[in-house]
């Protein structure tokens, strides 16, 4: 008896050790965080929560377009292809943290810098009150120089208003990849009474479909507000598309080579769907993208976002470039294509042979008509009086008489008439001393008429009074100069109605976004409340702001240099 339950526990021992991985395996989950149009075929970046090597089949992928559903021609790793990575570390160096801190953070970026492709670039931020910003770099040597720079401040913590700027920096920069991250080394402290908040720096998570890896770094001893402060952080990742939360134990320094280990790979594991484009038809508007995706166990997850009117014209435009061609020669019959228009026939001759003739006819009918209606006239008008005895009169044939500029006309003696006041002339005065045609009662110098032409000539000033300014589009891969004269006031916005200079494509633009403005040789620019502000050389304007020559200017999606003359 003994031995048989032994035996039985024996089975339900091993029957618990294979299934309890099962059951403590982690739900799928997958999350799109962009897409884009490239040679006939839509690339839809998808992020997934599995580790090693998860590839599905394509028969357990399905993407819908709006209404229609798309073929999916290839399952890539992110790792297989040679496209890169854009890493943006944020790190807080405000009065909440302490050095030591700090230089773990250091140390991790430079980890991720060595692990990272050679193509993938990277920024490091500092925040604390403000935002220090370096530039997008690829080599790991350059970017642990800017690490080492990071130094302990005694600013407040403005973490809120951090998360809003740099995802609005990754969507908006040339300089940024199509995969992109955001990674956020903090406690989680924010010490902002006014300003962003904290459900705006949320809803800006989750509307950019953006990753963000957040690391929270907790003082020793740390309290439950602090742990309070790191879950608030984590929650950040847990919005954004396919993001991890990490709370290290300090203790360990493992945790500095785990982690970047750990974003790099997952980054690298994530997939690359493409779709066909062939057949697929567009709205010009607001489209809704659906991944969906079936595991080998089973499992099912998927993911949709919005694709703005914006990027949807410009998928649109690679559909347009894969429309057939016209009807080819294998469609056509070769009698049908030799065959040639039959040509209208009028009393057995072309149709426009004969309308060319009739038109030359026509004229030579009025031409003779005319002449004889001359010959006719001269013949019967009435020889002039000349008396040999008196003075000679002077020849008013083809006299032009100028009056004085208080009369402000002229008269022009036109032949066939005694004098300006003689019938069959016309006098016709203009302001400002513009010149007066007398015309002949048949017309004979100017027109066909009995009646004589008048021509008013005006000049208007030109505009005087503003500044001749030039907005010149930066980015790579963009282009676009924009001229505007500026004077009290000019407009600028997505809205064609609100706004002198629209940019009617550009979603991140406000209907009436700003104004410009000239006093004598200096420029200004005012925000108008626009919903994602407007920056000057990275700086939000607030108020009227005095612009400098080749200032950079942040206007929805795109960042403008300005000058003028």
């Amino acid at each position: 008896m003994k031995k048989h339950f032994a035996a039985l526990m024996a089975v339900i021992f091993l029957v618990a050790a294979f299934k309890a991985p099962v059951l403590a395996e982690e739900s799928l989950k997958v999350d799109i965080d962009g897409c884009a149009a490239d040679q006939g075929e839509l690339k839809v970046y998808l992020n997934h929560n599995k580790e090693g090597d998860f590839k599905p089949d394509s028969e357990n992928v399905s993407v819908r377009f709006g209404a229609q559903d798309m073929t999916v021609s290839e399952i890539l790793k992110f790792s297989e292809t040679d496209e890169s990575i854009t890493y943006k570390c944020v790190v807080d160096v405000s009065g909440s943290m302490n050095q030591e801190r700090i230089d773990l953070a250091k140390d991790m970026i430079k980890a991720i810098a060595n692990k990272k492709k050679s193509g993938d670039n990277m920024s490091i931020t500092a925040f604390g009150n403000d935002l220090i910003q370096s530039e997008y770099m690829t080599d790991p040597v350059r970017i642990a120089e800017k690490a080492d720079v990071l130094t302990l401040t005694h600013d407040d913590t403005n973490l809120y208003r951090c998360i809003v700027e740099e995802l609005r920096n990754l969507e908006t920069s040339p300089d940024v990849h199509e995969k992109k991250c955001l990674i956020i080394f903090s406690d989680g402290a924010e010490d902002q009474a006014t300003g962003i908040t904290r459900e705006e720096a949320e809803k800006a998570t989750e509307e950019s479909h953006i990753p963000i890896f957040t690391v929270a770094l907790l003082k020793k001893g740390f309290k439950a507000a602090d742990e309070e402060s790191a879950k608030i952080l984590g929650s950040f990742a847990r919005l954004s598309s396919g993001g991890v939360h990490y709370a290290p134990d300090l203790n360990d320094g493992s945790s500095i080579d785990t982690i970047p280990e750990s974003i790099v790979e997952r980054l690298q594991n994530s997939l690359i769907l493409r779709e066909e484009l062939q057949g697929i038809e567009m709205s010009g508007k607001e489209v809704v993208l659906k991944a969906e995706i079936t595991a080998n166990n089973g499992q099912t997850a998927s993911d949709s976002i919005n694709i703005p009117e914006g990027d949807v014209k410009l998928i649109q435009k690679e559909i347009e470039k894969l429309a057939p061609e016209e009807v080819s020669e294998d469609e056509v019959s070769e009698d049908r294509i030799n065959e040639k228009p039959k040509e209208k026939l009028i009393f057995g001759y072309p149709a426009r042979t004969v309308y060319i003739m009739a038109g030359i006819l026509i004229l030579l009918i009025i031409l003779g008509g005319f002449l004889i209606y001359m010959m006719m006239r001269n013949r019967n008008r009435e020889p002039e009086n000349e008396s040999p005895e008196s003075e000679p009169q002077p020849d008013r044939d083809n006299e032009a008489t100028i009056m004085g500029a208080g009369d402000g006309s002229q008269t022009i003696g036109i032949p066939g008439s005694s004098g300006p006041g003689a019938e069959g002339s016309r006098t016709i005065g203009m302001p400002g001393g513009s010149p007066t045609v007398g015309m002949a009662s048949v017309g004979a110098t100017v027109g066909l008429s009995s009646v004589g032409a008048t021509v008013g000539l005006s000049s208007a000033a030109a505009p005087s009074g503003g500044l001749k300014v030039t907005l010149a589009r930066l980015g790579k891969g963009e282009t676009g100069t924009y001229s505007m004269n500026v004077g009290e006031s000019f407009s600028v916005g997505r809205s064609a109605s609100k706004a002198k200079l629209a940019f009617p494509e550009d979603t991140a633009m406000s209907g009436h976004h700003c104004t410009f403005s000239s006093q004598g040789k200096r420029l200004f620019i005012m925000d108008n409340n626009s919903t994602n502000g407007t920056f000057v050389n990275g700086v939000p304007v607030s108020g009227k702001h005095e612009l400098e020559q080749d200032d950079t200017i942040l206007m929805g999606s795109y960042e403008y240099r300005v000058s003028w003359k």
